[in-house]
């Protein structure tokens, strides 16, 4: 049987120059990014890699988000017609919900996950006074709302104000939210306690996938889980609603992930660039970047220094919030 063609759709994305958690810099590309849901991709990374060959003829980059691997495929591969850059090879987590009512979803998690689950709730409804309130914006005027509140609770969060990684603040974020709104693919959750938004997360759908891009919480509600609570009550809502069979938590480990998802696939992010020398020092310098930050990170790792420079990041940024 042949394979499903593969989606492809133009995208605006970047290579970040990060040491440890620090984001320094951003090479930004225009090309094409394949479309397609881990689950449903069909061909080997070689017949991808194949067809993606004609595509650099017009397009400056082509990126593969994700893309299931048998193990982690080389780092760099240089031909007279492309570069391959592996840039991370990580678990895929996503939750097929296929129908399912949210009971039905959750008695298939295993049983330890939805007793942390469980556990978890118990501690939030005693410390919110038994209630859970959760709000779901869909609509273009529900969109500017949501992004007023989501950016503000972004702000407070250290991987914001420290890293740069919270929901961008940036033009053309905005106007993508808003066209996923106007086109009813846009989801945005906020957990409240008292009116008082504590917890977010935006999503987009592509189909019948709905996919999880940005989440966060206020670091003064860090001893709630609100982020567990929040995507708890999103997927009660998502599978209420009917209309997302997928819900894609993407690549990379979370608790949030490994407790809520019903699969996972080893995948790799990927850009193909056409073979030139301006390309290539981009990559190897990118490279030589995530070398040397592993590098010391693994040397604080076994000192124990990551460990307390994350807890002082986290704390600071809560008294700068509070």
């Amino acid at each position: 049987m042949a394979a499903s063609p593969l989606e492809w759709l133009p995208a605006r994305r970047s290579l970040m120059f990060t040491f440890g958690e620090y984001c320094f810099h951003e090479t930004w590309f225009e090309g094409l990014e394949l479309l397609i849901h881990v689950t449903r991709i069909e061909t080997s990374l070689d017949e991808t890699t194949a067809a993606v060959v004609p595509l650099l003829q017009s397009h400056a980059a082509i990126i593969l988000p994700s893309h299931p691997v048998n193990a982690p495929p080389p780092a760099l591969e240089l031909t007279r017609r492309y570069t391959r850059y592996t840039v991370a090879t990580d678990n895929h987590y996503y939750v097929e919900l296929n129908g399912s009512s949210f009971e039905e979803y959750l008695h298939r998690l295993p049983p330890q996950h939805r007793h942390e689950i469980q556990r978890k709730l118990r501690r939030y409804l005693r410390a919110s006074g038994g209630a859970i309130e959760l709000g779901c914006c869909s609509t273009p005027q529900d969109a500017r709302t949501f992004y007023a509140l989501a950016r503000a609770l972004s702000a407070k969060t250290y991987q914001d104000r420290l890293l740069g990684l919270g929901l961008p603040d940036t033009a053309t974020f905005r106007a993508e939210l808003h066209e996923h709104a106007a086109r009813g693919m846009m989801r945005g959750y906020l957990l409240f306690h008292r009116e008082q938004p504590i917890a977010f997360g935006y999503c987009a759908g592509v189909g019948d996938c709905l996919r999880f891009f940005f989440t966060g919480y206020d670091p003064a509600f860090a001893d709630w889980s609100p982020g567990i609570i929040l995507v708890h009550e999103m997927l009660r809502s998502i599978a209420g609603e009917g209309r997302f069979t997928l819900v894609d938590f993407g690549s990379g480990e979370a608790q949030y992930k490994r407790l809520f998802a019903t699969g996972s696939r080893l995948c790799a992010t990927i850009f193909f660039f056409w073979p030139s020398p301006g390309h290539l020092i981009k990559v190897l310098a990118h490279r030589g970047c995530i070398a040397a930050s592993d590098g010391c990170a693994a040397a604080a790792d076994r000192l124990g220094i990551k460990a307390r420079l994350k807890r002082l990041l986290r704390a600071r940024a809560a008294a700068r919030a509070s």
